[in-house]
Order: C-alpha cells, then structure tokens, then sequence
C-alpha cells in the first residue's frame, strides 16, 4: 500500500491503495483509513491497478464511508481498476439505492440513487 498525502488548500487527503488489500493487511488499511480522517474533512480514495483484494477490503470501505458520513466528511473512490469492478460484483455488493445510514446518496454500491 503507498501512503496517504494531504493536498493543499481544500484539505482533501488521497490514500493511494495498492498490492494486497486482503483480510491479512485488513487492520492497517482500517489504521491508514482512520489516519486519514484524522487529517482531513475529504478523504479520496485511488486503488492501484496491480491490486489483489477480497470481500474485507470492501467492508473496510463501506466501515469507512459510514463513518464519514456519521462525522459530516467527505469519503470517494476515484481510479478504481477493473478488479473492483469484479470484486463488488462477486460479492453481491452493488445495490440500486443508498443504505438508511446514507443521506447524500454518496453509497459507494448505489447503482441507482439515493436511498428513498
């Protein structure tokens, strides 16, 4: 995994995540991920594309988007390689709304909307 960098003014923090983003590295993405709020408001994730990941990874994430949303942050994805396509699909993940705990329709599976 690479490191967490805050561009400024606009306080957004980009966490560049790469290699093995599986259940054994699990604890320090959730770590990175926390560190990362800790410094900004807006948090964008960029997943490498020489990435290997499982089901973990993505519950971290859905962990990390509640969290934000519950602490009135901005968290994204952006730059997300084919292989988190599939993963989010194999693992049944992607939905047409938003989750109740979603009230910005920023669901990182919502293919359809904001939760109704």
């Amino acid at each position: 995994m690479s490191g967490f960098t805050v561009s400024q003014p606009d306080d957004e923090g980009v966490l560049v995540m790469g290699g093995s983003l599986t259940i054994g590295n699990a604890g320090e993405i959730r770590r990175r991920l926390l560190d990362a709020f800790e410094r900004s408001d807006r948090v964008v994730v960029s997943i490498a594309e020489d990435t290997q990941m499982d089901i973990s990874f993505l519950q971290v994430l859905c962990a990390a988007h509640h969290a934000a949303v519950k602490t009135n942050k901005t968290f994204e994805l952006v730059r997300t390689p084919k292989i988190f396509s599939c993963a989010v699909e194999d693992a049944g993940y992607p939905r047409l709304r938003s989750c109740i705990h979603d009230r910005d329709g920023t669901c990182l599976w919502a293919t359809g909307g904001k939760n109704e």
